[in-house]
């Protein structure tokens, strides 16, 4: 009896080792993604579940730059996730709640891209939005303010139609994509 309570013990002890290990050569493994130099300045980095995101431009600072780059950061180098053509990096442009990111590119003006990451993992979504009732706001110019669990929320500082008092500030509900003045 006290050789089989060793024995399992032996066994638990090896397993428990065994794990330990295969889960340190997972989380430290390269991934078989592309490796992008990105500078310090001109990106914004976040965490969820113990890996390190990246959002910023794609295509080495060139001038007229046109791609945003979704990148996973890995011992201190940054792989490409995901790039965005026709799109400009800038800071108001683009929103992170957890593991989600939500972007406005000019070039889509009634469109959010919403990226929801995941280790080596990206999950892309159109957000096609409805701004028929709020008219005077353009959709060529919006900045994120914040999103909540209903509703993105934007500011744009041009209006289609400067002499009307509304116009600057919208929510976009994540259900229906309809939007309305806020």
């Amino acid at each position: 009896m006290k050789k089989i309570g060793i024995a399992l013990l032996f066994i638990v002890v090896g397993v428990f080792i065994g794990l330990t290990v295969l889960n340190y050569i997972i989380e430290n493994e390269e991934p078989d993604l592309q490796i992008f130099n990105v500078p310090e300045k001109d990106k914004y980095e976040f965490t969820y579940k113990k890996n390190t995101y990246a959002i910023a431009r794609s295509d080495n600072n060139e001038a007229g730059t046109n791609r945003v780059g979704i990148f996973l950061k890995k011992k201190e180098k940054y792989y490409l996730l995901e790039e965005i053509n026709r799109c400009m990096y800038m800071e108001s442009a683009f929103y992170i709640k957890e593991n989600k990111i939500y972007l406005h590119c000019i070039s889509r003006a009634n469109e959010v891209l919403e990226y929801k990451v995941n280790k080596e993992e990206i999950e892309k979504t159109v957000r096609k939005l409805n701004f028929k009732e709020t008219p005077n706001i353009s959709t060529l110019h919006l900045q994120f303010e914040k999103v909540d669990n209903k509703y993105i929320y934007f500011h744009s500082w041009v209006k289609v139609n400067e002499r009307l008092e509304e116009g600057n500030k919208a929510k976009c509900s994540l259900d229906t994509n309809k939007c309305e003045y806020n």
